[in-house]
């Protein structure tokens, strides 16, 4: 014998939503990342899913049935792509030979002066991009690699136990770490002599500028943050 049942059913709605964003950025590739860097960054901080969740309501009539939301709202990151990228004909600006581009990716440079600007790409501090092969800092001689080696060696085993760079030796081992110690120890040593010769600096090499430089201009993966040493003397003096 049939009887009456109640039955609940549930079911998923997906929707896809966009927004229009600019950006500055020197190839279409470098723009699409950019904007999804963008974006991913607002949703992510500004507390949107909570918003959605506020927006959506609990209770709604669809195809004359009575629906209840049981759920919270999410993002998927991992679907997010860019429809199109096109010119934006208001601000599409001729290169300029005579204006510095950053070595880091060849986009403009802000507030440049002294050999250092702000790359309107990267929003990192860089030095202009050198066409040919012009010395970027003063000559380096043997004995004052070598000193700077010795002394970066000396550095880093001075780092405490949980400093990142301290991993690569627990990764890689001792070898590898004096193979980067090696390859930053010319432009420890060019550094130091910009610093020297322009900027009045006078303090003690072995002691204090290479422990600073190892700590404020070497990221945690062990490359250099900058290849222009007149940069690197802004980051060695954490601006």
């Amino acid at each position: 014998m049939s009887k009456g049942w109640y039955v609940k059913v549930a079911t998923q709605i997906v929707v896809d939503i966009d927004t229009n964003i600019g950006v500055v950025a020197s190839t279409e590739e470098k723009a699409g990342i950019v904007a999804q860097e963008i974006v991913s960054n607002n949703l992510d901080k500004s507390d949107y899913v909570a918003e959605l969740d506020r927006m959506i309501s609990w209770d709604f009539r669809i195809g004359g049935m009575e629906w209840n939301r049981s759920g919270h709202p999410d993002i998927d990151f991992d679907t997010m792509q860019c429809l199109f990228i096109e010119p934006d004909p208001d601000f599409d600006p001729e290169p300029d030979n005579e204006e510095p581009r950053s070595e880091c990716c060849g986009a403009e440079l802000l507030h440049y002066n002294n050999e250092i600007g702000l790359c309107a790409e990267c929003k990192e501090w860089s030095g202009p991009h050198e066409e040919d092969d012009e010395d970027q800092g003063p000559s380096t001689d043997v004995l004052s690699l070598l000193q700077a080696a010795q002394c970066l060696n000396e550095a880093y085993h001075n780092l405490p136990e949980d400093h990142p760079l301290k991993h690569w030796q627990i990764i890689y081992g001792i070898a590898e770490v004096r193979e980067q110690l090696s390859k930053i120890a010319v432009y420890c040593d060019m550094t130091h002599r910009v610093m020297y010769e322009e900027q009045g600096y006078d303090g003690c090499f072995d002691f204090d500028f290479v422990p600073q430089f190892l700590e404020n201009c070497v990221a945690d993966d062990f490359e250099l943050k900058s290849t222009n040493p007149h940069v690197l003397s802004m980051y060695w003096r954490a601006f």
